[in-house]
């Protein structure tokens, strides 16, 4: 990920860069609070192997931090502050250029046949925006209907842009019973699953009548 979001930089610069900004800084108790903070983040999740990048992003501030104060270290023997300036402005322009990573850009915008990799994911969610509103058409009240049997993504995706409670699997029939008691109504997407596993109590909807796309699930 450092590599997609520091492009053309590899780790293993950024972490050069790290090393040469914590050498610069004279308070003793400040470099190892920094390189603590780096190694162990990074560690754990690279021992964990979690697929949440986020989890590592709050340490990309330093990283640019860091690869800033590389690229400006050398100009610092030019006495001249007039051609300093140039010369740190026009490095950090070069950086930013490359920082814009044409290539992934145009990899992650362009529709290309036949799609792969990250272009599935995006044709995924193009196909999920349209059928949405087929699933919406079945739903009740938003705030006394739970939705089960939602594929994995997106049950959190639904939720969050149309309000409903969605869940992924089926409930019990005691679980359906029980809400059923406090006004909720259950209503559940086929998702090519055999009709006769849905507990008593459950409105189904069809796959012929509205259901997920399934392309490249998560």
């Amino acid at each position: 990920m450092l590599h997609d979001l520091l492009h053309p930089f590899t780790l293993w610069i950024i972490f050069l860069c790290l090393l040469i900004l914590v050498l610069h800084i004279p308070d003793r108790d400040k470099r190892i609070f920094i390189l603590s903070i780096v190694l162990s983040t990074q560690v754990f999740f690279a021992v964990a192997a979690t697929k949440m990048l986020s989890y590592t992003l709050f340490l990309l501030p330093l990283y640019l931090i860091a690869v800033a104060h590389g690229i400006t270290l050398p100009f610092q023997v030019i006495k001249a502050l007039r051609i300093r300036r140039w010369g740190v402005g026009l490095a950090l322009t070069t950086m930013a250029g490359f920082l814009l990573n044409i290539e992934l850009t145009q990899h992650r915008h362009t529709i290309h046949e036949p799609a792969e990799g990250f272009q599935l994911h995006r044709r995924q969610q193009l196909a999920v925006l349209e059928a949405e509103p087929l699933i919406v058409e079945q739903l009740g009240d938003p705030e006394r209907t739970i939705l089960f049997n939602v594929p994995k993504v997106y049950d959190v995706q639904f939720m969050f842009r149309h309000g409903y409670l969605s869940m992924r699997g089926l409930p019990s029939e005691e679980v359906v019973q029980r809400l059923r008691a406090k006004g909720y109504t259950i209503k559940a997407l086929q998702d090519g699953m055999d009709p006769a596993a849905f507990p008593q109590g459950i409105e189904m909807t069809p796959d012929s009548v509205a259901s997920f796309p399934n392309i490249t699930r998560l």
